[in-house]
């Protein structure tokens, strides 16, 4: 009888919890309801209640100029990185040009020899899906219809700021062509790709980083206030519709626009915010901040809620999704439930509550670890030989020897003991952080 009671207890407590929307997770946690993404594109998606869909990412297996690469990281880095932005950049081809013999030998196409030309070829791929997904859309009478365009621009494969603009531009100015061929033009919305938080990576990376690539691509904040701001001169040039917010007062007549006047118009035209938050607070030779892991966590959601609050006063919403968050500390299960997932939650609800603008978290993954740590096990072969020259190398490349030490630390730490992501294993079998996600987010008990 105490047996019966006790289960029937806990039966109207489950019913009684009321869930909480902001916790979602990248792909589908079997037997749950929470709010997910995913990673693929497709109607299919639309059809079986995904937050939103995501066009242009260049990495996708499914179509586009790059797909015969089979999504691996490494690949596409080595055909992306060598090409010039725009059309108008590429050198005349001569037969002693550096830049047309490294694209001959990567075997480029012709027609691809700028990441302009790379990204027209994969809208042009992609005209049968977005067909699809407006379609699925149509059906699906949803109030919104959300699109993110691309993946982390500023991390993989990096854009510029002002080329990742024109990216943006072209797909919502198709997306509201397609949506307005099926009478849904009204219920679309776009956000950017999430944009990789680099404030909270790992300091040494990001200062070695830092010592080859321009600010912005080493910064979030940089990143997104270029952004916005080549949004909002594209936009004023091609004379682009502003979305559903309220209109930005325009400058009189002859007056040249402000750069925050030009951020705001680039942020009509910006729907959500879209940040990928990761940090990093892994305590050992790797880090040289000399503060706890605690403290260090505890700055991380200060650059986190700075730079949030920003994103949203320049949207329509008024309102930040993490698309992605998760752990890539190297830390055993115990130690992860104990001292990741429970600060996290926390420091993620605070922020919530004290308007940072931030209303939906989708926990990356939900079951199994992100397939690019595999890319660890191609350099390890190197670690000796790294570690050997690490300091002549650090001194000609004007790097501080110290942060190549530890960066070389950090990816052999991370090859020896992939980061615990997923809140199931890749088996399915459910982890102690499941337990807590779940029961924090209203579901009291895992399947």
């Amino acid at each position: 009888m105490r047996l019966l009671f006790l289960n029937l207890l806990l039966l109207a407590a489950c019913g009684a919890a009321e869930m909480d929307p902001r916790y979602g997770t990248y792909g589908r946690l079997a037997g749950q309801e929470l709010p997910w993404r995913e990673g693929w594109c497709g109607a299919a998606l639309v059809d079986e209640g995904a937050d939103f869909v995501t066009v242009g990412a260049p990495d996708v297996t499914t179509g586009g100029p790059y797909a015969h690469l089979h999504a691996d990281f490494l690949k596409i880095i080595l055909h992306w990185t060598p090409l010039v932005d725009w059309r108008d950049q590429i050198p005349p081809r001569r037969w002693y040009s550096p830049y047309h013999l490294l694209l001959d030998r990567l075997g480029t196409p012709a027609g691809l020899r700028s990441r302009q030309d790379v990204l027209e070829a994969q809208i042009k791929a992609e005209e049968p899906v977005l067909e699809a997904l407006v379609q699925a859309y149509a059906r699906s009478r949803r109030p919104t219809c959300l699109f993110e365009v691309a993946n982390e621009p500023n991390a993989y494969p990096y854009m510029s700021p002002e080329l990742y603009a024109w990216y943006y531009l072209e797909w919502r100015r198709r997306i509201f062509a397609v949506a307005a061929k099926h009478g849904i033009a009204d219920r679309v919305r776009l956000m950017p790709g999430g944009l990789w938080l680099w404030e909270v990576a790992p300091a040494p990376a990001v200062a070695v980083l830092g010592r080859f690539l321009p600010p912005e691509a080493v910064s979030a904040t940089l990143y997104y206030q270029r952004f916005l701001l080549a949004l909002g001169q594209q936009a004023r040039a091609t004379d682009q519709p502003a979305g559903p917010g309220p209109a930005v007062p325009r400058p009189p007549p002859g007056t040249p626009p402000s750069v925050d006047e030009l951020q705001r118009r680039g942020g009509e035209l910006v729907d959500l915010g879209n940040l990928h938050f990761y940090p990093w607070i892994y305590a050992d030779s790797a880090s040289r901040t000399g503060e706890s892991p605690e403290t260090h966590f505890r700055r991380q959601f200060q650059r986190l809620g700075s730079l949030s609050r920003w994103v949203a006063a320049h949207s329509t919403s008024h309102q930040v999704w993490l698309t992605e968050t998760g752990n890539l500390n190297p830390l055993s299960d115990e130690e992860l439930a104990r001292r990741f997932m429970r600060p996290m939650l926390d420091g993620l609800e605070r922020l919530g509550a004290r308007g940072a603008g931030i209303t939906r978290w989708h926990w990356f993954k939900a079951t199994g670890e992100d397939s690019k740590f595999q890319s660890f096990q191609d350099v390890k072969p190197y670690f000796p030989v790294l570690n050997a020259i690490a300091w002549p190398a650090a001194m000609l490349a004007g790097v501080d020897p110290r942060d190549l030490k530890a960066t070389l630390g950090i990816v052999e730490c991370l090859e020896r003991q992939n980061p615990a992501q997923g809140l199931r294993y890749a088996d399915g079998r459910p982890r102690q952080i499941e337990a807590i996600y779940l029961q924090r987010s209203g579901h009291l008990t895992a399947p």
